[in-house]
This record gives C-alpha cells, structure tokens and sequence, in this order.
C-alpha cells in the first residue's frame, strides 16, 4: 500500500537522493492484525524503495524477541535508523507529522556519520 502521496513522495526521494552512505532501517512489527505494525511497513518499505542506500530489515517483535532486546525496543511498531558506524536511533509508534521530518534528517545524518545530539543524549 502506498503510504506517501506524489508531491511527498517526490519530496522524500529529493531528500533521500543525497545520502552520503548507506542506512540500514530495522523495522519490529506485531503479528498480523496489527494495523499500525502494518501501516508502518508499508511506510518503511516505500522509503526503502526510493533510494539504494536503505537496507531494510523486518523482525517480528515476538517471534524475533532476542534480536528486538539487542535493539533496545520494548515495544513494537518500532523502527531502528542504523549508521554504517552502529550507532542508533529508535522510533516507537508510526512516525507522522514533525516527527516523520525528524526521521527523514535523522536518516541523512546517520548516512553521513554524523548526531546533532548532545554527549549526555548519546550516551544515554
């Protein structure tokens, strides 16, 4: 299902078009049924379909419990943005309005190797 309509569509792949390197997106969804899980694939694999630089990875946050532990996500829909480097960042809950624009950014730092986060904030 399409998530993004044309004008954002075109509008993410711009954005994404400039990636410095790539970004692995690790998606931990519910069993089916659970349709914001499944609103949350649907989005993650459009923005996986725009650009060559996004692995993505999907785990079931049940089935795949151990790997969701690795990740620190304790609850699903959640999706990881993963740096070439490993350091994350975590989504929980579909990611709309400002907060889909944050992702966006967060992916392009993450591609480039760069946080715009205090030191405190890291190393939490």
């Amino acid at each position: 299902m399409t998530i993004l309509d044309a004008d954002t569509r075109a509008e993410v792949k711009r954005r994404l078009s400039g990636l410095e390197g790539p970004v692995t997106l690790t998606l931990f969804k519910l069993g089916p049924g659970g349709s914001t899980s499944e609103t949350f694939e649907d989005l993650a694999l459009e923005l996986a379909r725009l650009t060559d630089k996004i692995v993505l990875r999907i785990f079931d946050f049940r089935v795949d419990a151990a790997k969701a532990r690795e990740y620190g996500v304790d609850r699903a829909p959640a999706l990881v943005v993963e740096s070439p480097s490993g350091a994350k960042a975590r989504y929980f809950g579909l990611p709309g309005g400002y907060e889909f624009i944050a992702l966006l950014e967060n992916i392009q730092d993450s591609a480039a190797g760069r946080a715009e986060l205090s030191k405190d904030t890291r190393r939490k």
